[in-house]
């Protein structure tokens, strides 16, 4: 299992080998501890938020990490595979998406992330560790079988991936360093998976396809040779003879000059006489046929019922829209020369009467208040009505005021809005200079430099 230093055990390039432990006597025992590992790494990789927290505290906090069955090995193994699937999340996910989409009716969406551990093995830390390690992994039961022989499949097969993931690859990965450090370098290795992926296609599907041997699953491939098909012995065609030709084909041929009659007349010219032509034709049909041979049918002389129907419909229009515009002269006016006599009512006495009342009351309290403090409240009135017209015009200037403000923050704000948009623009502009400059600048530094050799 690949491990990495104490010290640094982030550093991708501090990883080293050693053997998790002897294989015990019970496989069964290796096969639970291995799909230990694999589900502590895929729960991991599945509860991690990158927005949260960062790697390495997460991996401190992890409770899932607290098992007392993990030693040292184990967890700096569990951190190591961990790191490389955040490492390469872009690469692995697309890879797993593709093969999802690839094989729907085996990839179950739910082991995603144990499909991205063993790609993660397959293509960057199978050499770390090594086939009979992965083979252990793979083989620990963790994971439906049949999607991971076609997982195997898949990526050992450089015509699938160039037609469903490299494209998408490319986005985000150079073409160099994926074609020969990620697929040729696992291609490279297919002798040494070809026996574990036979395996597992048989545990899978009981059956090779190179082979046909059917069986029960965990059984090898039939040695019995197959039929080999031979085509018939028929007679060949003699092929048939082609004559010939009767006439030499004349390989030189000259092309005679251009007649003279050619260069005669022009465009315009044949034009002009095909318009002349027309006219002339014209001219002698209209003279051959007279007006008086017209023949004249018996219906021309019927009455034009749409016609008349037509007038009558216009003169029913304009009646109506004289009725409309009738307009009568007004009558005069004739102003009465005495006051109306109004007839007064026992209602309008009695409120006549109570208003008169109500006034004599008013100002014998009025005489009252003068006798008794010498003094009238005239003048107070006054100084209320010249308070109250003061603060009128105070609330009008103030009201004046705020409006004039309101004013001057809206001019203020426009300026500044239109200052902002002048400022952006100018950015804008600038920055599309710089790109373009730096785009020819790209561009020349990637030309080919020609040497010329001066000649003497």
């Amino acid at each position: 299992v690949f491990l990495a230093d104490a010290q640094r055990p982030l550093h991708p390039k501090a990883l080293w080998v050693v053997h998790m432990g002897l294989p015990s006597e019970n496989a069964q025992d290796d096969s639970a501890r291995f799909a230990l590992l694999l589900k502590t790494s895929t729960n991991l990789l599945e509860s991690f938020n990158p927005k949260a927290s960062t790697v390495d505290a997460f991996f401190e906090e992890a409770p899932m990490l607290k098992n007392p069955l993990f030693g040292e090995v184990e967890l700096k193994f569990i951190h190591q595979v961990f790191y490389g699937c955040y490492r390469y999340s872009k690469l692995l996910k697309l890879f797993v998406t593709s093969f999802i989409y690839k094989a729907p009716a085996t990839a179950l969406r739910s082991e995603q992330s144990l499909y991205k551990i063993l790609a993660y093995l397959l293509f960057f830390r199978l050499e770390d560790v090594g086939i009979e390690n992965f083979r252990q992994f793979i083989n620990c039961g963790y994971g439906s079988p049949p999607a991971i022989s076609a997982l195997l499949q898949y990526a050992m097969d450089g015509d699938e991936l160039h037609r469903w993931v490299m494209e998408e690859w490319l986005k985000h990965y150079d073409p160099d360093y994926l074609e020969k450090d990620v697929i040729q370098k696992l291609h490279m290795k297919e002798p040494l998976l070809r026996p574990l992926m036979n395996d597992m296609e048989i545990k899978a599907t009981g059956m090779l396809k190179s082979c046909g041997a059917t069986g029960p699953p965990g059984t090898v491939k039939s040695q019995k040779p197959l039929t080999e098909f031979q085509p018939f012995n028929l007679t060949a065609v003699k092929p048939r003879l082609i004559p010939d030709p009767e006439h030499s084909i004349e390989k030189d041929l000259v092309a005679n000059p251009v007649p003279s009659y050619i260069n005669r007349t022009n465009l315009a010219k044949i034009e002009e006489a095909r318009a002349r032509q027309t006219e002339e034709e014209k001219a002698k049909i209209a003279a051959k046929y007279s007006s008086t041979d017209e023949f004249i049918f018996e219906t021309a002389k019927r009455r034009d019922h749409a016609g008349i129907r037509e007038e009558l419909k216009q003169e029913a229009e304009k009646k109506l829209m004289a009725e409309c515009t009738f307009q009568p002269k007004p009558n005069k006016r004739i102003m009465p020369r005495d006051d109306a006599i109004v007839r007064q009512t026992v209602s309008s006495v009695l409120r006549e009467d109570a208003r008169l009342r109500q006034k004599m009351a008013k100002d014998s309290e009025l005489l009252k208040q003068y006798e008794a403090e010498l003094h009238d409240a005239s003048g107070f009135y006054e100084w209320q009505d010249k308070m109250r017209t003061k603060d009128d015009l105070d609330e009008q200037a103030r009201i004046k005021e705020r409006l004039i403000q309101t004013q001057l923050a809206r001019d203020s704000a426009i300026e500044a809005q239109d200052a902002a948009a002048r400022l952006k623009s100018i950015q804008a502009e600038h920055q599309k200079k710089e790109l373009k400059f730096k785009l020819i600048e790209r561009r020349e530094s990637k030309k080919p430099t020609c040497k010329r050799s001066k000649r003497w």
